[in-house]
C-alpha cells in the first residue's frame, strides 16, 4: 500500500491541480454523486466523453438525454 501511495504522488507531480473553494468542491461532488447514481449507462457514457463538465451542463444533459429516452 505505501508503494502504491508513493506511485501516485510520484505521478501527480506534473498534473496542473488547480485551487478549489469550498463552493467549486460542492458543485463537483454534486455533479460526481448525480453520475454515480444514473441507471443509464448510455447517459453516463454520454457526460464522462467531456472534460470538465459542470453540474449545470451535466444536469441539463441528463434531463434531456432522460426525456429522449
Amino acid at each position: 500500500m505505501h508503494q502504491y501511495v508513493q506511485q501516485l504522488e510520484k505521478l501527480c507531480k506534473n498534473c496542473e491541480f488547480k485551487a478549489v473553494d469550498a463552493e467549486t468542491y460542492r458543485k463537483e461532488y454534486i455533479r460526481d454523486s448525480l453520475i454515480n447514481g444514473l441507471n443509464s449507462n448510455d447517459i453516463i457514457c454520454r457526460l464522462i466523453e467531456h472534460n470538465n463538465i459542470t453540474l449545470a451542463v451535466t444536469h441539463q444533459t441528463t434531463r434531456t438525454l432522460e426525456l429522449a429516452q
